[in-house]
């Protein structure tokens, strides 16, 4: 960044519209800013304010459009016994995927998670239209999954973003398609019942099964996809949470330095951690709603982990301004 001014210094604030940093600088001489707490390949507008040093504003406010760098964090692994896993698209297990199919504009790649090195490895699906939409073809051949229960996905939208999710079936070929709800900025673990698919769309024949699909992804806008498995009995993860369905999730809205979390379930305990995973607070409850007093913490971005009264676990992401 440079900037000039006659008195020989430069003040500045620099804003995403979640976060502002601040800082002064050397009339006439290029300082590199640092902005933290964004999030990994994302776009963002940056609003830049200059004063002198006696507060007078630069009558135009600068702005800069710019997309970050780096890698996503890894889906949490699945820690289901293989015996009740029918693998499509899962690291840990024998996975079936016969071939990824794009439909109306989009583009798919495998990409590293977690590091630029690492072997975790999710799709990145990327749309360049409303009706972009793309398919995983399960097997050349009609697939009998009629004796799996649940089929579980991981999706993490960079930004908002609506997709239906479901299941394609016989010749021609029949859909049955949900729209679960995504949180932009994280992974989202989604587990939908065969019998909700089949309820979507009743000629959805589960002995015939041909793809997993994704419908309307939205226009300019990427997605990333792992962990797409039919399964029996309960989900669960190497770190021991067992996420709940997506029509279980909490809300949760910081309000005058409280964290108001509310769920369609009971809680018992909820945490919250910073982007690193540390822990900041933890407070026991037995209710379906709960106000935390986060007064004391730094602005940035948390993750809120409700523990629901049955076992079962909810995450979402917040920021304090």
């Amino acid at each position: 960044m440079l900037a000039t001014d006659n008195s020989g210094a430069v003040n500045f604030s620099i804003s995403d519209g979640t976060n502002t940093t601040t800082g002064s600088g050397i009339s006439g001489i290029a300082a590199a800013v640092t902005v933290k707490d964004l999030t990994p390949l994302t776009e963002y507008t940056f609003t830049i304010t200059l004063t002198d040093p006696t507060g007078n504003v630069a009558a135009i406010a600068k702005q800069v459009v710019a997309t970050t760098t780096g890698v996503i964090a890894s889906a949490a692994t699945p820690n289901l016994a293989s015996s009740s896993v029918f693998g499509v698209y899962s690291n840990p297990y024998t996975c079936t995927l016969f071939e990824n199919q794009a439909w109306y504009a989009t583009s798919i790649k495998e990409v590293p998670t977690g590091t630029s090195t690492s072997t975790n490895k999710a799709l990145k699906i990327t749309s360049t239209n409303a009706t972009a939409s793309f398919g995983m073809l399960i097997n050349t051949t009609a697939t009998d999954l009629s004796s799996y229960q649940k089929l579980h996905l991981d999706i993490y939208p960079l930004a908002s973003t609506t997709v239906k999710v479901g299941l394609v079936s016989s010749t021609p070929g029949v859909e049955a398609k949900v729209t679960p709800t995504l949180i932009a900025g994280q992974w989202n673990s989604v587990d939908l019942t065969l019998a909700e698919l089949k309820a979507a769309n009743s000629s959805l024949d589960l002995t015939k099964v041909f793809l997993v699909g994704f419908w309307t992804l939205g226009n300019n806008v990427s997605i990333y996809v792992d962990n797409v498995l039919f399964y029996n009995g309960t989900y669960s993860i190497s770190n021991g949470l067992n996420q709940v369905s997506a029509s279980q999730t909490i809300k949760c809205f910081m309000n005058a330095g409280k964290l108001i979390v509310s769920s369609p379930v009971e809680m018992s305990e909820i945490t919250v951690r910073n982007i690193l995973g540390q822990n900041i607070k933890t407070q026991v409850i037995n209710a379906s709603t709960a106000s935390l007093d986060l007064s004391g913490i730094a602005a940035g971005n948390y993750i809120v982990v409700a523990k629901m009264t049955n076992g079962q676990f909810s995450t979402q992401k917040f920021s304090n301004k």
